[in-house]
């Protein structure tokens, strides 16, 4: 089983943010109101850092939203055979 990080370990950071993304991550927590902005702004990137192989944070960090390059992403959580 993984150890999932305590709270109190989380190091707090100060970031600069896309107005739109802000506004897309706030969308996403008024449906969730049990989650904070900083818990999926977290998990997002833990997933992304934990899943994909560097190649592909690279072309994550390369991505211009306004570019017209064809972008293919995917991402599932697999559930596990209960035994």
């Amino acid at each position: 089983m993984k150890e999932i990080m305590a709270k109190e370990n989380l190091k707090p950071v100060s970031t600069r943010l896309d107005p739109e993304t802000l506004k897309a991550i706030d969308q996403f927590v008024a449906k969730r109101p049990y989650w904070k902005r900083n818990t999926v702004i977290n998990q997002v990137l833990t997933a992304v850092f934990k899943n994909f192989k560097e190649g592909e944070i690279y072309d994550m960090v390369r991505y211009e939203a306004y570019s017209y390059e064809d972008v293919e992403c995917k991402f599932e959580i697999k559930s596990k055979p209960v035994i």
